[in-house]
């Protein structure tokens, strides 16, 4: 079975994030959500500081997409932000294969990465059993 990472602003959604992580996870999946750091007291401290940081998550998030196989963006409600974009790209550059939740409706451009759309955490569990 297929593993997969997920991409997407865990500031709008992450009680949905954290939904689909467990139901894949309970069936034997191998799945990777992002923190949600939008509280950390990192993003109060010097300019230099708060760059660091920043860059340390972008990084990371960029380097963790090498372990899986599928890269699943996370739009649950329509919205895909500048981070997201970059980590899109990135997943695209490692030729991962992209899925989202929804079709992006905003930017042609991102729409056309993705290989399919997954509505359902179920969908997404039937889909990587069958790979």
């Amino acid at each position: 079975m297929k593993s997969v990472i997920f991409s997407g602003s865990n500031k709008r959604c992450p009680d949905q994030m954290k939904i689909w992580e467990t139901f894949l996870k309970e069936n034997g999946v191998n799945v990777f959500i992002p923190e949600n750091f939008s509280h950390d007291q990192r993003w109060q401290g010097s300019t230099e500081e708060v760059r660091n940081f920043a860059y340390e998550l972008t990084v990371d998030h960029f380097e963790k997409m090498k372990e899986y196989d599928i890269v699943l963006i996370f739009n649950c409600d329509g919205y895909i932000g500048l981070s997201t974009t970059m980590e899109l790209g990135c997943a695209y550059g490692l030729g991962k294969e992209i899925y989202s939740v929804q079709p992006d409706d905003v930017e042609i451009c991102r729409d056309v990465l993705f290989k399919g759309n997954f509505k359902t955490k179920e969908e997404l569990l039937d889909f990587l059993r069958s790979t």
